[in-house]
């Protein structure tokens, strides 16, 4: 129970005003013995907070695509 951040992989809603669908990427989150106990607040300038936005919404499109 260090309670250290490393980066995991969450679920993405909420961060960086991401809102739709389910997306998991990799965030530092604070980790303790029961599991993630938050996600960092990171500050991302508007082109990275755009890139992250822009690689959950790639995730969420192959994932519609691949639903049967």
């Amino acid at each position: 129970d260090q309670r250290r951040v490393h980066p995991v992989s969450v679920l993405t809603k909420g961060f960086y005003k991401i809102e739709d669908g389910e997306v998991f990427l990799n965030l530092p989150a604070l980790l303790g013995k029961n599991g993630v106990l938050g996600v960092t607040n990171v500050h991302l300038t508007d082109e990275e907070a755009r890139r992250v936005r822009d690689s959950a919404n790639t995730i969420l499109e192959m994932q519609s695509k691949l639903k049967i």
